[in-house]
């Protein structure tokens, strides 16, 4: 099993931005913004499961929609790590199909655990209320 990325302090600054413009569109609500951080990090690791599931089935449309969702989510949150993890993965499935796409499995997994935790530090800071 791969070890833990290291989440990159540039990503830190880019999901705080990110948050902060889903809060402006949100006319301010911050606590919406943490509770669908919150909920998209509770489903992150099934969703990677979902994918790995998809991978070994050979199912081309399951592994593009899960990868379009990690990207477009990911993209939301401002978790670019995973979201230039997931682009990867769907330029290589379309270019070698499934077995392109596996290749980039062990990186989309190693890229959602540092999501992960950047995020559930984040979470923990306590600055994404409505206090």
């Amino acid at each position: 099993m791969n070890a833990p990325v290291t989440p990159d302090p540039s990503e830190a600054a880019a999901l705080d931005a990110a948050w902060s413009s889903l809060a402006d569109e949100l006319d301010g609500d911050r606590a919406a913004v943490a509770r669908f951080a919150a909920s998209w990090v509770g489903l992150l690791a099934g969703r990677v499961g979902a994918l790995d599931r998809a991978l070994r089935r050979g199912d081309h449309e399951a592994v593009r929609d899960a990868l379009l969702s990690f990207g477009c989510t990911s993209t939301m949150l401002g978790v670019e790590g995973l979201a230039g993890a997931a682009d990867r993965a769907l330029e290589a499935l379309g270019h070698d199909g499934v077995p392109g796409a596996r290749r980039h499995l062990d990186d989309v997994s190693a890229q959602s655990r540092s999501a992960t935790l950047l995020v559930v530090s984040t979470l923990a800071q306590g600055r994404w209320s409505n206090r």
